[in-house]
């Protein structure tokens, strides 16, 4: 298998993401290529899980009403993934990432805190099964910017394909819709973005 670069482990055999946004779709995207062999993704959206599949996930599953943690165990006969990476944000998700996990499992938690302050986390499950975690935040401010430039160099490749997160562009002065869409999940849309003046593209989530 290919070396995870950033800490030179070699890619999981199995792994589970919870959120098909952008960010969850990339990480599906470089799980696959770094020789991960399965790999199951959950969200709230059917459209999103719909990208998932034919990026390649292993398994979809359709939150609420199927369970990642039951997805997880039936595919790996009961052990847990290797690495499960929360990519949605919620409370729920964290915990679901915890029970999704292998005994000594690793746990990556990259979606935005569901509020501001202190949050339930089940500690105690994390204790008993030996995970290792590692928060991802502030990627902007690596040194460097080497992960940044990595991503960009796999974009330009071809290796990660972006395509899904630029089917939802809006004008500025769509900006209150836009925003309104955002907060339902872009309705399916991996991203929710601006086009501005000059042609250069932001996003917001």
């Amino acid at each position: 298998m290919k070396k995870f670069a950033r800490r030179g482990a070699e890619a999981p055999r199995s792994a589970a993401i919870i959120g098909a946004g952008s960010a969850g779709l990339f990480f599906l995207q470089q799980l696959i290529r770094s020789g991960c062999e399965s790999v199951v993704i959950s969200d709230l959206n059917a459209e999103r899980l719909a990208t998932a599949a034919r990026l390649g996930a292993t398994e979809i599953v359709h939150a609420p009403t199927e369970s990642v943690v039951d997805a997880v165990r039936d595919l790996t006969g009961g052990a847990g993934a290797d690495l499960v990476i929360e990519a949605a944000g919620y409370d729920v998700c964290r915990a679901e990432a915890v029970e999704a996990a292998r005994e000594r499992g690793t746990l990556g938690l990259f979606g935005y805190p569901e509020r501001r302050g202190s949050s339930p986390f089940p500690v105690d499950r994390c204790f008993r099964k030996s995970l290792s975690m590692e928060w991802i935040s502030k990627t902007q401010s690596e040194p460097g910017l080497a992960s940044f430039r990595a991503a960009l160099a796999a974009i330009g490749r071809g290796d990660i394909e972006i395509d899904h997160c630029l089917e939802s562009m809006h004008e500025l002065d769509e900006a209150p819709a836009a925003m309104d869409l955002a907060r339902r999940h872009g309705d399916g849309a991996a991203k929710v973005g601006f086009v501005l003046p000059g042609g250069a593209r932001w996003a917001q989530t």
